[in-house]
């Protein structure tokens, strides 16, 4: 059986409105499908409430009626390895931390990194720079899968004992973005290569796998 349901929307300093029809198309318990006849500004994870005690009418509070956005967002990621040298192993632990613009098809902002390793000595570093996403599936509500490929760039300083160098750090990689927890909360997996310069002259490769959280708003 469907269900007829009349949408009201009211607009900010007047009481008129215009009507929405709909047509609940199948009904699961307290979940919903409602077809409208034409485009309305809902989106995923918007509230609405009933205006009447029937139910044959429904509305969205003024305070409501915008849709949840990802404009910006906030990740904190972490890193921790162990690598076998000789003659004992480097344990390090990364941490970073983003702050994201979000044009759904590209991200892009400023980033902060602090890295520490213990071998045979400890070696402390930390780095600001940028990044930038791109986003094979664009980044909106609605989408809880979004992948695509990334890069950093950043400059800092590493400190080794007693002396420090200034750090340059390259990093591409490919990333993935699973809204597992809400249509605004994310954990995010890195898979990069980096290259990193020390002073004039020292140069590595790494490779390696990130994790984190970032929120939207």
């Amino acid at each position: 059986m469907k269900y007829v349901i009349l949408i009201l929307f009211y607009f900010s300093g007047s009481y008129s409105f215009a009507a929405e029809r709909a047509v609940i198309q199948q009904m699961k318990g307290k979940r919903a499908i409602v077809h409208f006849e034409k485009d309305i500004p809902f989106s995923v994870g918007q509230k609405v409430y009933l205006n009447s005690e029937n139910g044959t009418e429904i509305g969205v509070r003024k305070e409501l009626r915008n849709p949840l956005e990802r404009k910006n967002s906030v990740t904190l990621a972490g890193e921790l390895s162990s690598t076998d040298t000789s003659p004992k192993a480097t344990t390090t632990f990364a941490i970073s931390g983003r702050y994201g613009f979000n044009e759904e098809q590209y991200e892009y902002g400023p980033i902060g990194v602090y890295a520490y390793s213990k071998a045979t000595s400890e070696v402390s570093r930390y780095e600001f720079g940028g990044f930038f996403d791109y986003n094979l599936i664009p980044n909106k509500p609605g989408e809880d899968f979004i992948w695509g490929g990334y890069g950093e760039a950043t400059l800092g300083n590493v400190k080794v004992a007693n002396s420090s160098q200034s750090l340059t750090v390259f990093t591409g990689g490919a990333f993935a973005k699973w809204f597992i927890f809400s249509p605004m909360l994310a954990v995010r997996a890195n898979g990069f290569y980096s290259n990193e310069s020390q002073g004039s002259s020292t140069s590595s490769n790494t490779t390696g796998i990130e994790l984190g959280i970032s929120h939207y708003f």
